[in-house]
C-alpha cells in the first residue's frame, strides 16, 4: 500500500517549534533578570536547528538582545536577515571575511595582538570603526590576552581609537556541568581582575560577559549571559538544571526546538536468517518486516546509532538493523502494522520519539554533537 504523499511532500526534513523557543528564551529571561541581557548563542548553523530559521524566530522577542556566531561568515548572515541586534562572531578566524564583516556592522572578539592590528589596518582601509569585545584567557588556555597584556591593550585602543571601539570584554568557562564548580568561581575571580586593571587604564566598555547560561550564579557582575545549548531545549547537565533552578526558586522546563522527520521510501519482507546491511552485522530470527529510509550518515545520522538505534513512526518504536549507511537506514516495521511507504518517520523529537539526549547517549557524545550534525542543507520548517 502506497501513500500519496512520498511523491508530493517533503521526503527528509527538520521542524522547529516556534513556541518552543520563545518559551526557553522566557524562561532563561526570568531566570537572569531584567538587569542581564540574553546574547543567543547561534554558531555551527544554530547548533543544528537552522541559523536563518532560528534568527527569525527569535529577532523580534523582546528578550532577545544579541546573537553570538563562531564564524564572521556566519555573522555576515545573520545579518543578512536583517535582524535589529547587534550581532559578534567569536571566533573570527576566516578573516578573509573581515572586510564585509566590517562593512555589515559585525562585531568580533579581539583575542590576540595580531588580529588587533588586523582588525584596524582594515578598518582604516576601509573608513570604519570596528566595535570589538576584547577576550580574556582566565584559564581555558585557548584563546585570550592576559593580564600580562592589560598596558598593551590600553595603549592600543587609546591609540587607534579612531578605528576600533572596544565594546565588551568576554572570557569563557572552562567547566560548569558539574555539581561543584570551583575553577569557574577561579576563572571569575580572573575575569573581574583583568576588567578591574583594565578601568583604572581610563578605558571604559558596554557589555560584560564571562558565562553561558549554566553558570548564570556567576554573572552578578555581568551586563549580559550567552545561552546556547539551553536555547534549544537541553541542560548541560542536572547541575546545570540545579542552578538555574536554585537562582529562579522554581522547578524550570525547557522544550526541545527540533524534530527531524523522514518517510519510508520502500518496505520489503524478508524470511528469518536473512542478513541486513552492509557487512551481514545483523540477522533476522524471524520473518521480518524491513523499511527503507532515505537518509544515512551523509545526513548527519550518527553511524553509531547502527543496531542500537529507533526512531519512531505512528508514535511507535522502529529499531534500527544492519549498519546506518551513507544515504539509506534500516528499520524493523514488523509490529507497525499501519506503516506503509510514505509514512512519516521522526528520527528525532519529544518523547516518544528519541531525543538529542537518547542518541548522545548511544553513541557515547553530548546532545549538541547530535544535533549540529544535521545537515544544513536538509529543508527546515518553522511550526507552532
Amino acid at each position: 500500500m502506497k501513500n500519496n504523499c512520498i511523491t508530493n511532500c517533503l521526503t527528509t526534513w527538520v521542524e522547529l517549534n516556534k513556541n518552543a523557543l520563545w518559551h526557553n528564551i522566557d524562561t532563561l529571561s526570568y531566570v537572569m533578570g531584567p538587569a542581564i541581557k540574553l546574547g543567543l548563542v547561534v554558531k555551527a548553523n544554530a547548533y543544528g536547528h537552522g541559523l536563518k530559521e532560528i534568527v527569525e524566530i527569535s529577532t523580534s522577542h523582546p528578550a532577545t538582545a544579541y546573537f553570538f556566531t563562531a564564524s564572521l561568515a556566519e555573522a555576515i548572515e545573520v545579518k543578512q536577515t536583517g535582524c535589529r541586534q547587534p550581532v559578534c562572531a567569536l571566533v573570527p578566524g576566516d578573516r578573509e571575511n573581515l572586510e564585509q564583516a566590517l562593512n555589515a556592522g559585525v562585531e568580533c572578539s579581539c583575542f590576540d595582538q595580531t588580529i588587533a592590528q588586523q582588525i584596524v589596518a582594515m578598518a582604516h582601509a576601509i573608513g570604519k570603526q570596528a566595535r570589538v569585545h576584547l577576550k580574556v584567557d582566565t584559564g581555558l588556555s585557548r584563546l585570550g590576552f592576559t593580564l600580562a597584556d592589560i598596558d598593551w591593550c590600553a595603549d592600543f585602543f587609546k591609540k587607534n581609537e579612531h578605528f576600533i571601539k572596544l565594546v565588551g570584554v568576554m572570557s569563557h568557562l572552562a567547566d560548569v556541568v558539574q555539581e561543584e564548580i570551583p575553577y569557574a568561581h577561579e576563572q571569575r575571580i580572573t575575569f573581574d581582575s583583568f576588567c578591574s586593571k583594565l578601568r583604572e587604564t581610563g578605558l571604559h566598555w558596554e557589555e560584560t560577559h564571562l558565562c553561558g547560561s549554566g553558570a548564570c550564579p556567576l554573572s552578578t557582575h555581568d551586563t549580559l549571559v550567552r545561552v546556547g545549548t539551553t536555547l534549544y531545549g537541553y541542560w548541560k547537565s542536572p547541575a546545570q538544571k540545579h542552578r538555574l533552578e536554585q537562582r529562579a526558586q522554581k522547578k524550570l522546563v525547557l522544550m526541545p526546538v527540533l524534530s527531524w522527520k523522514t518517510r519510508i521510501m520502500h518496505l520489503k519482507t524478508v524470511s528469518a536468517k536473512t542478513p541486513v546491511g552492509y557487512g551481514q552485522s545483523f540477522v533476522t530470527q524471524r520473518t521480518t518486516i524491513l523499511a527503507i529510509l532515505p537518509i544515512g550518515y551523509s545526513d548527519g545520522l550518527p553511524r553509531d546509532l547502527s543496531n542500537k538505534g529507533f526512531v519512531t513512526i505512528r508514535s511507535q518504536p522502529a529499531p534500527i538493523l544492519g549498519k546506518v549507511s551513507m544515504n539509506a537506514t534500516t528499520v524493523n516495521v514488523s509490529d507497525i502494522p499501519n506503516a506503509v511507504i510514505g509514512s512519516e518517520v521522526v528520527l528525532l523529537g519529544p518523547p516518544p520519539s528519541p531525543t538529542a539526549d537518547n542518541l548522545a547517549e548511544l553513541c557515547g557524545t553530548v546532545h549538541i554533537d547530535i544535533l549540529s550534525r544535521i545537515q544544513s542543507t536538509l529543508p527546515r520548517r518553522i511550526v507552532s
